[in-house]
């Protein structure tokens, strides 16, 4: 073809973004009616933040908490915040979001592969916006963290090229270290930007000037920084045990054995899994020594072929295993289900697969590479619109990671909670006694199957459940708080009402802890200490219907009917309609001051 003719039939660059932008949102259309999955509850459904005004300013200023805090990630949270008041509980704004911040990146690393002149850019970014093992980030609303940072990062990343490349001055450098900052608080994996940089000016240049040195080095304590301040909150609020106690050589058997484990999937993306199989790591099994040596071998055999093939292979698979290797001599509370993660390499894959379709079109015809990378994007798009319906709610997804993982206590446990939701008592009573077989010791496993056996009437199975997981965790709270429940079911007010007391004493802030115990003194006649009691959910939280009925009714009782009327009114004004808080305020206002005529046994 006349190459005229050619440059008159190649699509313009906006053409070909759209085109990007498309194809991500058809393969992931089985994700975007997909349900909240495994911790979304932490990062929106369960997250008080979310509904108050107030919760914007402790996302910022709250680092660990006295909650479950062990990420400090507020750029991420505020959006989370920001969605929440769009579509609140709503999922599929959720999935909207992540697919197309997903799709943006793609279209961010193709424009940023033309201005490092690397060929077949387009090719590359299309593979990096189908390609399975890109699932979890997108798919997964929690995983935001990975798309909106990575957004950040690449958009930071083009900043500093134009810098480096001489293009622009100082405004450009500090508007990339602004954005750099905020991959950094949007999740901090993205501290490998520096690397990233200095693996393409070695590229470039064959070596780092004073210049770039001078550049980078903001970068690097800035990277740093927030990395050490990551893994402090992760091991200070998860990641610690015996599970994390891994000598110098087995973290370096777990990181060698990782960058081939990232590459393989990669390549060929068979057999993903939320959670993989967690391997046995002994310093004394010899076979363990070869994926390290393996892969500096690698690194030495391109070292030394940099002269004849160019630097751009070294550069590309430093990249690669900077990024994916350094999780093994960190603590992270995921790795206590397995040492690697599809959405860990989401950064990392970047280098790999820039690198495999840049040596495809260097070394094949343009006519191959067409109809190569058309039959790869076809079915790396099957195989992502497969694994993409995966996540369409927590028991598709557990029981597709039981199918290829069945010897992992946490996934039959997730399982069960899947099941556990969706009412499906029978089946996950079956799941968590699996987790426990396979783990006796599971402390989350036994107060689980304990609520299970007493939503269906067996209590007195529900109770020993309990005290097994006392026995494993005795500070364990809602272990506590439940076989209090239990116990107040049978009557046994006073023993149930000891354990609410040692939950309070572990966790003064355990709201369900405080309601409990307040209807339990109720129910003994003990007026004022349920009010307190009453009052310190309130406090803790103040939507709280329930507490705010109950509340009127114990106040009613007690001869106040102005506060009770007060409190009936806050209930109706967070759930009008709601019966209990309209018969109780007809009730009071009907009858004269002082009258003392409701005294219901509370609804715990």
């Amino acid at each position: 073809m006349d190459p005229s003719l050619a440059q008159k039939l190649r699509p313009s660059p906006r053409l070909a973004g759209l085109l990007l932008v498309l194809m991500t949102a058809v393969v992931y259309v089985p994700a975007l009616d997909g349900a909240f999955v495994f911790d979304d509850h932490l990062y929106v459904t369960g997250d008080q933040r979310m509904a108050s005004a107030s919760g914007l300013w402790s996302i910022w200023t709250e680092v660990g908490g006295p909650e479950y805090r062990h990420q400090y990630y507020p750029i991420t949270t505020s959006t989370f915040w920001l969605q929440y008041q769009l579509w609140g509980m709503n999922p599929v704004g959720y999935h909207i979001v992540n697919v197309l911040l997903h799709a943006i990146n793609a279209v961010l690393l193709w424009r940023l592969l033309v201005r490092l002149r690397v060929p077949a850019a387009w090719l590359a970014a299309a593979v990096f916006a189908v390609h399975p093992v890109h699932v979890p980030s997108v798919a997964w609303i929690a995983e935001l963290k990975n798309v909106l940072s990575t957004f950040f990062f690449l958009a930071a990343a083009l900043c500093f090229v134009s810098f480096f490349e001489g293009r622009r001055g100082s405004r450009v450098y500090w508007a990339g270290v602004g954005l750099f900052v905020a991959a950094l608080l949007s999740k901090t994996a993205t501290s490998l930007l520096p690397v990233g940089l200095g693996f393409v000016l070695w590229w470039k240049q064959g070596r780092l000037t004073r210049r770039d040195l001078t550049a980078l080095a903001p970068l690097v304590l800035l990277g740093a920084g927030f990395a050490l301040m990551t893994a402090s909150l992760e091991t200070q609020h998860r990641a610690h045990g015996e599970a994390f106690s891994h000598s110098w050589v087995e973290r370096c058997l777990i990181a060698g054995r990782a960058v081939w484990f990232y590459a393989g999937k990669l390549v060929w993306p068979k057999t993903l899994s939320m959670i993989y199989p967690r391997w046995l790591i002994d310093a004394g099994t010899w076979w363990l020594y070869l994926f390290p040596a393996a892969a500096i071998a690698v690194g030495c055999l391109l070292w030394r072929v940099r002269h004849r093939i160019g630097r751009g292979p070294l550069a590309a698979v430093g990249y690669f295993v900077a990024a994916t290797a350094p999780l093994a001599f960190a603590n992270v509370a995921f790795t206590r289900y397995s040492y690697v993660a599809d959405h860990w390499q989401y950064w990392a894959s970047m280098g790999l697969i820039t690198l495999l379709v840049a040596a495809a079109a260097t070394y094949t015809s343009r006519r191959a590479l067409a109809v190569g990378g058309a039959v790869a994007l076809v079915m790396l798009s099957v195989l992502t619109w497969q694994r993409a319906g995966v996540f369409s709610d927590g028991v598709t997804l557990w029981r597709d990671t039981v199918a290829k993982n069945p010897g992992s206590e946490e996934v039959r446990y997730n399982l069960a909670v899947a099941l556990q939701a969706q009412g499906r008592l029978g089946e996950a009573e079956q799941e968590y006694r699996e987790a426990l077989r396979i783990a006796p010791e599971h402390p989350l496993a036994r107060n689980n199957l304990g609520v299970t056996l007493r939503s269906q009437g067996r209590v007195d199975e529900a109770i020993a459940e309990y005290r097994e997981a006392l026995g494993v965790a005795p500070r364990f709270v809602k272990a506590h708080v439940n076989l209090g429940d239990a116990l107040q079911m049978q009557g046994r007010v006073e023993e149930a009402v000891e354990h609410y007391l040692i939950a309070l004493e572990i966790d003064p802030a355990f709201a369900g802890a405080h309601y409990n115990l307040a209807v339990a003194r109720r129910a003994q006649g003990r007026i004022d200490e349920a009010v307190a009691h009453y009052e310190a959910v309130l406090r803790l939280d103040p939507d709280a219907v329930e507490a705010h009925v109950n509340l009127g009714e114990a106040l009613q009782a007690r001869g106040d009917r102005d506060a009770a009327i007060g409190h009936y009114r806050a209930a109706l004004r967070l759930q009008p309609g709601y019966t209990a808080a309209e018969h109780n305020l007809a009730m009071a206002l009907e009858s004269g001051p002082g009258s003392a005529d409701i005294n219901s046994g509370g609804r715990p």
